[in-house]
């Protein structure tokens, strides 16, 4: 987009912030709750239709538009969007429409930062460094854009594991949560709201307060020096803080945390692998989410035979810790985990 009126970006704005908004425009409550519906819920030409009709709004001043934008569609039906933000600016969403025997849903895959201050050695996402934090706006536009350019299937679920750490935009996530959720907007429930942090203990502390969503964290190994290696983060907040915040976070909110598990092969899928994973984790409310490794031409690492992925999990469910294998979405548009890079 962007979407604003009188240069106030109405993506924004809080529930309650839209509705004092447009009561210094001269609107009733019950008028500036159909514009806050027809924002998030219905075709955007609707609201410029009640602004046309509105005689205590300015229909010029509101600006409507559509971010340049290219998409492209993987052979499992996933799209992944390339957004043109401001400064030249453009990050990556993906589209991911999962249908298996249990339930049918579209889950946005959305970003938190033009780039990333992290350097994980798997990632390519991390390669880019960080540009700048994005605005709420910018990541609620992230989803109304998919849901525009799909009115007939709506995002019903978000997940926070796009370019960036959420939780170095902490505040933004935050207010973008809130928005997300609200039962008069895009009525995404919290708890179809997963925010996935590389190990920013501190701020996993604040989010088992404020957040109330789901939690996933990017485990990739249960060693040391393992995970030192792959991710430079665990410097700074070892493996050991990182558990015991799990742990504080799921005994405050009642919540099983997803613990991402990267398989790499010869690499982080042998049995002392395992065992760490079991010792680690055994007295933890975990599951462990395995992502076979998305292969790229940044990297040389590979992912491991699919027989040693079923294994894997099945030892780790012989040991007692409930293990389940995520198959990624968009891998041959350069769309999976780890993948992101601004490029179609």
């Amino acid at each position: 987009m962007p979407i604003h009126y009188k240069n106030t970006y109405l993506c924004d704005l809080s529930k309650d912030e839209f509705m004092a908004f447009f009561a210094q425009q001269g609107l009733g409550s019950g008028a500036a709750k159909d514009m806050f519906k027809a924002l998030y819920q219905q075709p955007l030409n609707d609201l410029k239709i009640l602004f046309t009709k509105n005689k205590h709004l300015d229909e010029k001043q509101l600006k409507i538009d559509l971010p340049e934008h290219k998409t492209t569609v993987a052979q499992d039906q996933s799209t992944k969007f390339l957004i043109n933000m401001s400064h030249k600016e453009a990050v990556e969403a993906v589209r991911m429409p999962i249908i298996n025997q249990s339930s049918q849903r579209t889950t946005a895959c959305v970003s938190s930062q033009v780039g990333c201050a992290l350097d994980c050695s798997f990632c390519i996402t991390g390669t880019l460094g960080l540009k700048r934090n994005l605005k709420t706006w910018e990541v609620i536009e992230q989803v109304l854009l998919m849901n525009q350019r799909y009115p007939q299937q709506p995002v019903s679920n978000v997940v926070f594991m796009g370019m960036g750490e959420p939780f170095y935009n902490y505040n933004a996530i935050k207010r973008a949560a809130e928005i997300l959720s609200d039962h008069m907007g895009l009525n995404i429930a919290r708890k179809r709201i997963t925010v996935s942090t590389a190990g920013v203990v501190p701020k996993i502390l604040s989010w088992a307060k404020e957040g109330q969503t789901n939690l996933a964290v990017s485990l990739i190994s249960a060693i040391q020096e393992k995970r030192s290696q792959l991710m430079s983060i665990n410097d700074r907040y070892p493996l050991s803080e990182l558990l015991q915040s799990i742990e504080s976070y799921t005994q405050s909110t009642g919540k099983k945390v997803l613990c991402e598990y990267i398989l790499i092969k010869d690499l982080t899928d042998g049995q002392e692998d395992i065992e760490a994973l079991a010792h680690r984790l055994k007295s933890l409310n975990v599951t462990v989410n395995l992502i076979p490794y998305n292969e790229n031409k940044s990297f040389a690492y590979q992912r491991p035979s699919k027989q040693r992925i079923l294994k894997f999990r099945d030892d780790l469910r012989q040991k007692g810790i409930f293990a389940t294998i995520r198959w990624s979405y968009g891998h041959d548009i350069g769309a999976a985990c780890g993948q992101l890079k601004k490029n179609i």
